[in-house]
């Protein structure tokens, strides 16, 4: 999805919550969350794009992801702290 809405981006997710991402022009990530969760990928590597490679504005629905229930009921949703 962050592909999709950053044309030129590519990104690949790895195993224990990596996630590396580079542009066109030589410009990287990497991103590793430490417990291994995958469900803080999206909204990291979004707040991560968007402060050090420079890159315009995503779908809010990657910044701030549905938490879904064992039901697939949406129950909340993540995001990344200033802190």
């Amino acid at each position: 999805e962050l592909m999709r809405a950053q044309p030129g981006l590519i990104a690949k997710v790895g195993a224990e919550g990596v996630l590396a991402a580079a542009t066109a022009d030589g410009r990287g990530l990497a991103l590793k969350v430490l417990d291994g969760a995958m469900r803080a990928i999206d909204p990291a590597a979004v707040r991560l794009a968007a402060g050090h490679l420079g890159l315009g504005t995503v779908p809010a629905e990657l910044e701030r992801p549905g938490v879904l229930n064992s039901r697939g009921e949406r129950v909340g949703e993540g995001m990344v702290s200033d802190r």
